[in-house]
């Protein structure tokens, strides 16, 4: 059984004999379990073979009490006169249920190309049907590597912290395969038995699509597993972002002595901003007066943040459908550095700053960034992205790291 009941939330009044009113799929979900609501990403019925994972939203008017359910995954056969099955769930619908959430789980990239369709039964009896089709990429359309697997090694776990068990290995917390894009720093575990002792591996954290770049590496760690190791352990590597992700499509691939053994793909923010593949953000030509500004509101509300330790500053300056999205207690987790450092903050932002060149992605986001000289040891790279709303310009992101001075 390779897909999972992930939450259910309730609504209140309902009668016996509930109906299913629609069904709903996409390749990724946001959930918001204190708001007891989930969103969809972009609403489809069509997935590449390259999709790691396939949800599924079902819609319920009128459960009771202790219904029950039955959901089936199938795929369609050769000859199209049955449906072979994929797994299936069945269980009992808590009281007044609304929403059922199922994900189905491709990591290796089996399924092939085909019909598929997600069934509901009650007591033996369809209710409703939902088709959806996998079809075969284009060349070089968000491709992944030939997997090799490799006895002793499951899966690719990602999450956003992790705990060290007393045996060596290690417990992802916080596992998904979506997240934020304030969550600037991830972790891939891979749990393993048995493994070679002196046995090479590297994990690669690649961009697959985020509407600048494409196909590209992200960060990369490597190591050995030692003869202490070797019976049981977890492989482990993290990347951390120093300013939001953009929106858009990663994936991690594992590789044992060069051959890739495990792939898996997340998506981060909103990837149906991403409007044109492979499009990186082109210079975009403003009033030099209202880049001042802008950067200049950027400044004084990031110095605010950082000397009163509250991101309200900058919170109450963003975007709606942007700060709804993003968790702001983990931001405040990424700001940490930030607080503690020995750096005026004050002082260096009342700085004259050099201004770079304004771009505008593919999203229509532009994006504005300026070097403050004296940051400690270093300089610092201020960048904002804004979007006019109503005659007013928001924040759509914000970064802050150090960069060599005179640097660019």
């Amino acid at each position: 059984m390779r897909y999972l009941l992930i939450i259910v939330f309730f609504l209140s009044g309902s009668v016996r004999g509930y109906e299913v009113s629609s069904i709903e799929f996409s390749d990724w979900v946001q959930e918001f379990p204190k708001e007891k609501r989930v969103t969809l990403g972009t609403v489809t019925d069509r997935f590449s073979v390259f999709t790691s994972t396939i949800h599924a939203l079902i819609h319920f008017k009128g459960v009771g009490e202790r219904d029950p359910i039955t959901v089936r995954w199938l795929r369609e056969s050769q000859d199209g006169a049955q449906g072979i099955s994929l797994g299936e769930f069945r269980g009992t619908l808590d009281p007044h249920t609304e929403i059922l959430h199922l994900f189905y789980h491709n990591d290796d990239f089996t399924l092939p190309p085909g019909r598929y369709w997600v069934e509901v039964l009650r007591d033996g009896k369809a209710l409703a049907k939902k088709y959806f089709t996998i079809y075969q990429a284009k060349p070089n359309e968000f491709s992944v590597p030939q997997i090799t697997p490799m006895a002793g090694i499951s899966r690719i776990y990602l999450a956003n912290g992790f705990r060290k068990n007393p045996d060596g290995s290690a417990t992802p917390v916080g596992i998904g395969d979506h997240f934020a894009v304030s969550d600037h720093k991830l972790y891939a575990l891979v749990p393993y038995e048995h493994l070679p002792k002196g046995l090479h591996y590297t994990i690669e954290w690649i961009v697959v699509d985020n509407g600048a770049d494409r196909n590209k590496l992200l960060a990369k760690s490597q190591g050995v597993v030692s003869e202490e190791k070797a019976n049981k352990g977890t492989l482990y590597s993290e990347v951390t972002m120093p300013r939001d992700w953009p929106d858009g499509i990663y994936e991690v691939v594992l590789r044992i002595e060069g051959k890739a053994a495990a792939v898996r793909r997340f998506t981060i923010g909103d990837p149906k901003r991403i409007k044109e593949h492979g499009v990186k953000p082109v210079e975009e030509a403003i009033d030099p007066s209202l880049q001042k500004k802008l950067i200049g509101n950027l400044a004084r509300w990031m110095s605010e943040t950082i000397e009163k330790r509250d991101l309200h500053p900058l919170y109450e300056h963003a975007v709606r459908y942007w700060r709804d999205q993003v968790d702001w207690n983990l931001f405040r987790k990424g700001f940490q550095s930030l607080f503690d450092a020995p750096v005026d903050w004050k002082a260096v932002f009342s700085r004259s700053p050099k201004l770079l060149p304004v771009l505008r992605n593919a999203q229509g986001v532009v994006i504005l960034r300026a070097i403050y000289p004296g940051a400690g040891d270093a300089d610092a790279l201020l960048e904002g992205k804004f979007v006019e709303e109503d005659g007013e310009w928001l924040l759509y992101g914000f970064g802050l790291e150090p960069v060599p001075s005179g640097g660019k």
